[in-house]
């Protein structure tokens, strides 16, 4: 991967990273007060989270994506970008 795409991705998930990032403070919030005990529940939200982010993305900024089509940059990647980051 080239310099180029890493930037493209890092600036895509920069575009879309609010609400995941909240979510993130909040869970890592709520981990801190309760414990283990919550972390399962924690991990849930999370992850419900960014499948709702990535389902908004799709569906509704899909034409925002045709950017990254033309840097050669496949949907797979913008999304595996997105997950690992987040």
């Amino acid at each position: 991967m080239t310099t180029a795409k890493a930037q493209a991705i890092l600036s895509f998930y920069r575009y879309y990273c609010v609400f995941p990032v909240l979510v993130t403070v909040f869970c890592g919030w709520q981990g801190c007060l309760a414990g283990a005990d919550i972390t399962v529940g924690l991990m849930a939200i999370k992850i419900l989270t960014n499948a709702f982010t990535l389902f908004i993305i799709i569906s509704f900024r899909s034409p925002a994506l045709y950017y990254y089509y033309n840097l050669h940059i496949s949907k797979l990647s913008l999304l595996g970008g997105f997950c690992v980051i987040d």
